[in-house]
């Protein structure tokens, strides 16, 4: 297993800053890793899914987001049974699941619900899925 920090450099004092865990095969230089480090992601880098599962799992509250690119750890359905394992806890962190495979993007509406976007990420989708999912921080009205 190997976990890779990555901070923005030089982040504008307005750019919200949050904690974000990044599940990818891509490691740290990946679009991913670089479109969320863009919007103020404090961002950790793992690249083993059960490691993922066993950070949240052993502490809900370890960051603000998790993001895992379903790709590179057998797709998304597989990714979708793992974290079902942990079951339900609203203290954990919201999930982004991503897929080139994934036919229809969702953004549900409960907070403990995944949202899927289509892999690559592109900007919109992303800006999107965090305004959704950390409205304090990305309000629209907000910047």
């Amino acid at each position: 297993m190997e976990l890779l920090r990555l901070s923005g450099p030089g982040q504008p004092e307005s750019r919200p800053c949050f904690s974000a865990l990044l599940a990818t095969r891509d490691g740290p230089l990946g679009q991913t890793a670089r479109r969320l480090v863009h919007q103020g992601a404090d961002l950790d880098v793992i690249d083993e899914l059960y490691a993922c599962l066993t950070m949240i799992g052993d502490d809900p509250r370890a960051c603000d987001l998790v993001v895992v690119d379903c790709d590179g750890f057998d797709g998304l359905a597989a990714v979708r049974r793992a974290f079902g394992r942990l079951g339900p806890d609203e203290r954990r962190a919201p999930v982004i699941l991503l897929s080139m495979h994934c036919a229809e993007q969702v953004f549900p509406q409960q907070r403990m619900d995944p949202v899927l976007l289509r892999a690559p990420l592109s900007r919109v989708a992303l800006r999107l899925a965090l305004e959704i999912r950390l409205p304090a921080l990305f309000s629209a009205k907000g910047w």
